[in-house]
């Protein structure tokens, strides 16, 4: 399992869930997430997909690798519309897959991630993820990220 996997499963989730998803090319412009996406009855957001390795589920912590250009981006998008650009996190613990869209505010993810936000990881189940629950949790997130401070990097 890899990034790539990651965002292929989770295109295959929206598109069966009746959206869209398509890879956008990083060829265009630096920085840009990794996916466009259109879910069912939902207006369009950018995702940047991130997979991260986990040993031990109850005891880690992460920083989610997003580059100066790609939260600059993300962080410019969401200013003009609140969460129309999320990070996609994932990752396997005992062959399970788990993945989670953030606001892209959280730099960093740990084993108590789970307890101090208000969305959490789905599991794939047979190689789709349930997207329906992944977006219904948008709006908690636009609330939640009030409160989020918001991390700048230079470039």
């Amino acid at each position: 399992m890899n990034e790539s996997t990651l965002k292929d499963m989770f295109k295959r989730s929206v598109r069966q869930d009746g959206g869209f998803a398509e890879s956008i090319s990083s060829n265009i412009r630096s920085g840009l997430p990794d996916l466009l996406v259109i879910p069912q009855g939902r207006p369009p957001i950018v995702v940047e997909a991130k997979f991260i390795k986990i040993a031990n589920i109850h005891k880690f912590s992460r920083k989610i690798d997003y580059s100066a250009m790609q939260i600059n981006f993300m962080n410019g998008a969401n200013k003009a519309c609140e969460c129309s650009a999320l990070g996609l996190v994932g990752f396997v613990y005992e062959k399970q897959i788990y993945a989670c869209l953030i606001h892209p505010s959280y730099a960093k993810i740990d084993s108590k991630f789970r307890s101090y936000t208000s969305y959490s990881f789905v599991t794939a189940q047979n190689q789709f993820f349930d997207v329906s629950s992944m977006f219904a949790k948008l709006n908690d997130m636009k609330i939640a990220s009030q409160t989020i401070p918001e991390v700048h990097y230079s470039i």
